[in-house]
């Protein structure tokens, strides 16, 4: 085998959670009390089907002084451009023109206790998710939360193989120790990649450059390091397998050397896979491109 090596970066796509302001003695406190509008916004689970790094869900909830609710999402300049033009209230009413309606039902409407998720897909770089809660006449509260999604372009298409371990192999149930996969790059940062889908839809395998290269008898290559990362595996009774390269199993970043992703896009990993309750296997995994 080459003396070559790869590696994966477990990526987080990370939202913000939106704060709740203090209400008055009263409002809020029993059901019933509330004379204003008031809405709450909040990241929550997204389902499998979706992409982490350029879907979100969300939950809206709402008190009994709400009559509506309207959402919408635009690029976070565009609505700072707007918000600045329209100010908050007719930038309010421009969420009621052009955004999303929530559904209610015709014979309980929207009550104290409505609480509601949407899933907002395809968000390609800083985004600004908006929701309105309108009550009688003019009373509204407007809460808002951001989102930065990744767009990522292909680099090569190839195959993946496993480093020769039964347990791994039988574990991640390729039907064999290779599954066909495409190397990414991120558009919004150059030292990050992925494998796509590698373990299912939308789940994905992750590494990022380090800034350190070399060279060796395949050529040129850059180091990287790939923390912890679930898999879709299950080993046995001792739940999810997860994989990470040795330099972070170990503690000892000059270990990354041994991850390498040469000029030819091929991919050497010293990675180790594992579970809560301890190691399975540790050795080389290997992309190699088309």
């Amino acid at each position: 085998m080459k003396n070559m090596k790869k590696y994966i970066y477990g990526l987080l796509a990370v939202l913000s959670v939106a704060t709740i302001s203090a209400c008055g003695e009263k409002e809020g406190s029993e059901p019933g009390n509330d004379s204003n509008p008031f809405i709450f916004v909040n990241s929550c689970e997204l389902g499998e089907s979706y992409d982490p790094d350029c879907d979100v869900a969300i939950r809206l909830a709402v008190n009994n002084a709400t009559s509506s609710v309207y959402y919408l999402s635009e690029k976070t300049s565009d609505y700072e451009s707007r918000l600045k033009s329209l100010g908050e209230s007719g930038y309010a009413e421009y969420v009621k023109t052009n955004g999303t309606q929530l559904n209610s039902s015709a014979a309980t409407g929207i009550t104290g206790d409505s609480i509601y998720e949407t899933t907002l897909t395809g968000l390609y770089g800083d985004y600004t998710i908006v929701a309105v809660a309108f009550g009688k006449g003019s009373e509204y509260d407007i809460k808002s939360k951001t989102f930065t999604g990744v767009l990522w372009n292909n680099v090569v298409a190839g195959t993946y193989h496993l480093q020769d371990n039964a347990g791994v192999i039988k574990a991640m149930n390729w039907g064999g120790r290779t599954k066909s996969t495409t190397l990414q790059i991120s558009s919004a940062d150059p030292n990050k990649y992925r494998f796509k889908d590698l373990y299912g839809k939308n789940s994905h395998l992750y590494f990022t450059l380090n800034g350190k290269e070399g060279k060796d008898d395949d050529g040129h290559f850059r180091n990287f390091s790939m923390p912890a990362h679930a898999t879709s595996a299950q080993f046995g009774k001792y739940g999810t397998m997860m994989i990470r390269d040795v330099a972070t199993w170990q503690g000892d970043a000059s270990l990354e050397g041994n991850n390498l992703l040469y000029d030819n896009n091929t991919v050497v990993v010293f990675a180790q896979y594992y579970v809560s309750a301890g190691n399975i296997a540790y050795g080389y995994d290997e992309f190699i491109p088309e």
